[in-house]
């Protein structure tokens, strides 16, 4: 029996985290363990809480979201967050996304995608919409690069970058493992050696890096697909 997902809605909006609460309670393998109404409140509830994921908001009293991220991953490193906002500019999107998180989605978002989006960055360590492909596209695949990036052509192998174009369509690694007909420990080791030598941090890392250096197809036409 596989264990529970164990999150936490950190908002400062009563209503509408009891409303998100009460909708959460028909996911399946989700449970919500916590609930914060800004960065300071859940800091100290994580001393003795131990989460996978929390949904949080961007504009909160006291410790906004983008502080409480940048606290988050640095000190529980294991821990996936999905910032949950009716923010949908670009540039929202993107400090968002270089902060770290794992998933960025609009409170006006269905149920099922945020089901959705919890389960992904449990199996895939991101979550991204088109909305939010879209922004980050927009906002880095066309702009001049602001630091040095080293040849792709000389930076990455031919496996490497098969590899980074998988994780870019959110394939989990057990599917790369598959479709490249190497081990899930080996997919993990590429995973790994790909984050250091792109000097990343985390799967997310790796999508943004193949989004500024042009190293996935994007059709804006049809956004689903990379």
């Amino acid at each position: 029996m596989h264990k529970s997902i164990k999150i936490a809605i950190v908002d400062d909006h009563g209503l509408f985290v009891e409303g998100l609460a009460y909708i959460i309670n028909d996911f399946k393998g989700i449970q919500l363990v916590m609930k914060a109404e800004n960065g300071i409140d859940l800091i100290q509830k994580l001393k003795s809480q131990r989460l996978d994921v929390i949904l949080l908001d961007l504009k909160m009293p006291k410790m906004d979201g983008f502080k409480t991220a940048v606290y988050v991953l640095q000190e529980y490193p294991e821990i996936k967050i999905i910032t949950l906002t009716m923010y949908d500019e670009k540039k929202f999107i993107i400090e968002a996304i270089k902060i770290g998180v794992h998933g960025y989605l609009l409170k006006n978002a269905e149920s099922s995608e945020i089901e959705t989006a919890i389960h992904s960055v449990m199996e895939k360590d991101f979550y991204f919409n088109d909305h939010v492909t879209e922004a980050l596209y927009k906002g880095w695949a066309h702009k001049k690069k602001i630091k040095p990036f080293i040849n792709k052509a000389d930076r990455l192998t031919k496996r490497e970058l098969q590899m980074l174009k998988l994780i870019c369509k959110q394939h989990t690694g057990p599917e790369i493992a598959n479709k490249l007909n190497l081990s899930p420990k080996t997919i993990e080791n590429y995973r790994y050696k790909l984050q250091e030598k792109l000097n990343v941090r985390n799967t997310v890392g790796l999508v943004v890096y193949a989004i500024q250096n042009n190293l996935v197809r994007i059709d804006m036409k049809k956004k689903s697909s990379w």
